[in-house]
């Protein structure tokens, strides 16, 4: 069973205690509620809830509604020639408006594939953090060790909590202990406490939820689940996947946007966006004679690097009409996706 702080009927929002009710509830119930956003866990939680937690866990594991890996396949290379086509960055694919992420809306844009619904890993580890404040206010504490979680504590029913930095010079306890002539520092001191074994290893698992979902962002990239593209000012282009060979995201430095390849997989699968078709029809109606001037006043300085031919101003124009806007790229050395 797990407890839940349930919101009462006609209540959006959880503003004080008369407007929720704590019930105790099977598992798959409360993991639904928990989704839609229905509830949260109870801190007076008797036993770790080890299944919403396994939930989690698995969801994050489970990369197939990401989409399948496109490393090195034939529709890659056939993805990455049409959206490079005619010289210029176009985000329409077969008619289809591909729709690309911010580097730091990825995160929220990958949580969304995994059917977690109003259970963020945010909000799952600050519920979880609530768990084991409730058990360490009502434990007895071990002492001060370093900050590190071995598993003979774990087994002994021992965590840590508090300050891992010196909270001010003058507390001796906080100290950092460095290590002298390039030697490793030793890991902080910390406070802890005895919760017990079940809850010690609830919150290990619980404290890498952020690292496991990282580590899995990081294998989409690598096997091109998630393929990402930089804009460098006048150039924008491919990343080739083995950049992420390594961690950690660095979403706040990257000038990348991205694609789930589930969106690619079902562009190439022939699903098309009408309007975006009716748009393109009806610009051919209505401007032929416009965009013919426009055509000619650009071709004589801008042939086509492989057939010649002039670039379209009205596909210009297309691209800069859309969601996103694009800089031209030109490749001057094979492309990182003709190299396999």
């Amino acid at each position: 069973m797990i407890r839940l702080h349930e919101l009462k009927m006609g209540k959006r929002t959880f503003t004080s205690e008369s407007h929720v009710r704590t019930t105790d509830v099977g598992d798959e119930i409360a993991i639904s509620k928990l989704v839609s956003g229905q509830a949260k866990l109870a801190p007076s939680q008797p036993n770790p809830p080890f299944s919403v937690l396994k939930f989690i866990e698995e969801r994050i594991s489970n990369l197939v509604p990401i989409g399948p890996p496109l490393a090195g396949t034939p529709e890659l290379t056939s993805f990455f020639e049409s959206i490079l086509s005619n010289g210029h960055f176009s985000p329409v694919f077969r008619g289809q408006l591909i729709e690309f992420v911010k580097a730091q809306e990825l995160v929220a844009a990958y949580q969304k594939h995994l059917g977690l619904g109003q259970l963020s890993i945010s909000l799952a580890t600050e519920m979880f953090q609530k768990l084991h404040e409730a058990r360490i206010a009502e434990s007895e504490f071990a002492g001060t060790f370093p900050a590190i979680d071995d598993e003979e504590r774990l087994d002994q029913g021992i965590i840590g909590h508090g300050p891992r930095f010196p909270p001010n010079s003058d507390d001796v306890r906080f100290v950092q202990q460095r290590g002298i002539l390039g030697e490793p520092r030793r890991p902080e001191l910390q406070d802890h406490y005895k919760v017990g074994p079940d809850w010690a290893h609830f919150k290990s698992r619980a404290g890498a939820l952020r690292e496991d979902l990282y580590a899995a962002i990081i294998l989409c990239l690598q096997e091109q689940r998630i393929l990402a593209f930089e804009n460098l000012g006048q150039l924008t282009q491919p990343v080739n996947p083995s950049q992420f060979s390594s961690g950690p995201l660095k979403l706040h430095k990257w000038n990348y946007v991205f694609v789930f390849s589930s969106t690619v997989k079902s562009a190439i699968d022939g699903v098309y966006d009408p309007i975006v078709d009716d748009f393109n029809h009806a610009e051919e109606l209505l401007e032929p004679e416009l965009v013919s001037k426009i055509d000619r006043a650009i071709s004589d300085n801008q042939p086509h690097k492989d057939s010649g031919r002039p670039l379209r101003a009205r596909d210009n124009r297309r691209s800069a009409g859309s969601r996103h806007t694009w800089s031209a790229v030109i490749f001057t050395r094979t492309p990182f996706w003709r190299s396999n």
